[in-house]
C-alpha cells in the first residue's frame, strides 16, 4: 500500500491525543478584592467625587489645569506637539479604549489629544507633551471637544472628568492595560494547531 500524502497526514495528525496537563496546586483563599468589588469601589469613589465638585467646583477643573503637570520646567518632549513613541505607547497601555464616555473604539485607533490644548505660538504657556495632558480620542470626539461640546479634565488617578453645558457629567476611570473584549465579539479565526 502506499503512504498516504502530506494532507492526510495532517488530518491524522490532528486526531492525536495527548494527555491532560497536571492541575496547578490549590490556591490559598484570595485576599484582594473581585472585579465587581472592584468595581463596587471605584462606583463610591466617583459619587464621592462628584458629590465634593458640588460644593467645590474648582475640582472639576484637574489636578493640574495648566497642562503642565505639576511640573516646574518642560520635561524632554513636553514643547513639540507631537507626542514621542514612548508617550503614545504609555498613553495606550494607561487608556485602551477612547477615553469619551462609553466609547469602545480602541486607543490603537485614536487620536493622542491634548486635555489643554497644546500653544503653537508659545509652547510653555499652553498644555504639554506629557502623560499627565495627554488621552486617547477617537476622531469623531476628538471633534466635539475641539468645538467645546464637552471638555474634560485629568483628576486624581489619572481619571478624566467630563461635563458639558447641558449639566451631563461622566469620569472615565484609567483601564491600565486592561483588553476589554466587547460582549458582541465573535471568533472567526480558524485555531492553528502547530507540529509536534
Amino acid at each position: 500500500p502506499t503512504p498516504p500524502g502530506p494532507a492526510a497526514r495532517r488530518i491524522l495528525h490532528r486526531a492525536r491525543t495527548h494527555p491532560a496537563p497536571p492541575l496547578p496546586p490549590p490556591t490559598p483563599h484570595r485576599t484582594t478584592p473581585s472585579i465587581l468589588g472592584h468595581e463596587h469601589t471605584l462606583t463610591h469613589t466617583i459619587t464621592a467625587f462628584l458629590n465634593a465638585a458640588t460644593t467645590n467646583p474648582t475640582l472639576t477643573l484637574g489636578q493640574h489645569p495648566d497642562g503642565h503637570g505639576g511640573h516646574t520646567t518642560p520635561p524632554p518632549g513636553a514643547l513639540t506637539y507631537r507626542p514621542t513613541a514612548t508617550l503614545v505607547a504609555l498613553v495606550r497601555a494607561t487608556y485602551t479604549t477612547c477615553t469619551f464616555p462609553y466609547c469602545t473604539v480602541p486607543a490603537a485607533r485614536c487620536d493622542i489629544d491634548h486635555i489643554v490644548p497644546f500653544d503653537h505660538t508659545n509652547p510653555h504657556t499652553g498644555g504639554w507633551t506629557i502623560l499627565a495632558n495627554t488621552h486617547p480620542l477617537c476622531p469623531r470626539h476628538h471633534h466635539a471637544k475641539t468645538l467645546e461640546l464637552w471638555t474634560c479634565a485629568k483628576i486624581d488617578g489619572n481619571a478624566i472628568y467630563w461635563h458639558n453645558t447641558t449639566g451631563l457629567h461622566h469620569i472615565t476611570p484609567p483601564t491600565i492595560g486592561t483588553v476589554l473584549i466587547p460582549d458582541t465579539y465573535i471568533h472567526t479565526r480558524r485555531p492553528h494547531h502547530p507540529p509536534t
